[in-house]
Order: C-alpha cells, then structure tokens, then sequence
C-alpha cells in the first residue's frame, strides 16, 4: 500500500491547440578540446572503465549520474570557482600541494585534469588517486558514498523540487496560474508551486539511484511504473518546511 501522496494538485491545464513542449535553453556544449582540458577529452577516461565489459559501464554510468564529481569534491570541502561562462570550475588539487590553481573540473562532462600534477581522469580515477584504492575497491568505496537510504521526506523534496524547475519551462503553466490570479513569481516560489509535464520525473529519480519500488510507494508512479501527475499544476502539502506525508 502507497503512503499516500502529499501533493495538491490541479486538474489537467485546459488544452490550446497542439502543444510542444517548450525546451529549456541549454549551455553551449564543450568541444573535445576545452580550454583548460588539454588534448582530446575522451582520452581523460577512465583507463579502467575501457577494461570493464558494457553492462559493467552501465552501472559505472548510473553510479556517477548519482553522484557528480563536483559533488564529490565539494563534499571533500574542495573549494573552487567558475573558469570563465562554462561548466568548468577551478581550484587548488586535492592531489598534491600547491599555492596557485591549477585544478579543473568540467561538471558537464565529469571530467577533471590538474595542469599541475598532470592527473586527469573522471571520479573513479579521483577515488582511485586521493584515496590510493584498487578500481574495484573505488567502486565499493564509491557505491557506499552514494548508498541512498530509504526516506521517503528526502525523494518528495526531490520531486518537489523538480517540478518547481519545470513550471518556468512550460508557459502553458505559468498561464494557466496568471488566469487564476497567481502572477506575483515571489509568492509562486513560496508555495513551491511546480509544473508535472508528465514521463519525465521517473528518469530524473531513477537516474539518482531512487528504485521503482520506493517511488510507487511514495505516491510518484503509479501502479503502470509511470509518473502519477501528467499536466498538472502541484502544489506540494509542507509541515515544517518539508513536504509532508498524510
């Protein structure tokens, strides 16, 4: 049985003719030679995820969508700053000590390079290098980091919040509210009013390590294993800040 689900939602915005959804703008993507990542970029990949068979980097794939490499190193209180307008981001090397950065980590492709030490490589490389780990034992290491517990708050705070990413991408919605009286961004972002596009969100989690199980059990599939609110205006039920459960 479902633990119910703590959202408000409204009926299915009203139809305006054929519809496509509008595509959020995207950052340039980088080339294979980024300024700050010399040499082709694919080189920079991992030399033991090219020994590991197809269905093996899948799984490595999943594990990095789960946790980025900048998250990783934020979370090892790595401080860095933006390299110019793109993705990249720059700080001193965790690897070895120096006095001027010389870090990079491009965020869009999980990739980093010290122009320092001349390590590169993408997260389970930084595992492999920081932590002096076998692949194998990166992996372990890595899949405890990301391990997500069974809480059910922490996955409707992750929905909460995508959907609040996804109403300023569909102007359908963002209407819809103005005709209802709700025109003022500051109070539409205090409400947390979000926007279900529909077959989106179940990508979004599973991509985050959530399973099928937990996410039907929560309310946010239904029993088909697709998205539950299609088209919809949410309005996500708080109590102590929190998306609460009923």
């Amino acid at each position: 049985m479902g633990l119910g689900r703590p959202w408000v939602a409204m009926s299915r915005l009203p139809r305006e003719g054929p519809q496509t959804p509008h595509r959020a703008p995207t950052l340039r993507d980088f080339s294979l030679r980024p300024p700050s990542l010399p040499g082709n970029a694919s080189r920079l990949l991992l030399r033991s995820s090219s020994e590991a068979n197809s269905a093996v980097s899948e799984d490595l794939e999943k594990l990095k969508q789960r946790l980025p490499l900048l998250d990783y190193l934020r979370q090892q209180n790595w401080i860095a700053r933006p390299a110019g307008l793109g993705p990249e981001f720059v700080g001193l090397c965790p690897l070895h000590r120096e006095t001027r950065p010389s870090f990079y980590v491009n965020a869009r492709q999980n990739l980093f390079y010290c122009h320092g030490c001349g390590q590169g490589g993408d997260l389970i490389r930084f595992v492999e290098l920081s932590q002096h780990l076998s692949f194998q034992q990166s992996l372990a290491y890595l899949e405890r980091q990301s391990a997500l517990p069974f809480d059910p708050a922490a996955v409707l705070e992750r929905a909460a919040a995508f959907y609040q990413q996804q109403l300023g991408r569909y102007p359908e919605a963002v209407r819809y509210l103005q005709q209802r009286g709700l025109r003022d961004p500051a109070l539409i972002e205090e409400l947390h009013i979000g926007y279900a596009p529909g077959g989106s969100l179940r990508h979004h989690l599973v991509a985050q390590g959530y399973s099928f199980h937990l996410l039907r059990r929560v309310g946010l599939l239904n029993v088909q294993g697709h998205d539950a609110f299609y088209q919809r205006l949410v309005f996500p039920c708080r109590r102590d800040g929190r998306v609460a459960q009923p």
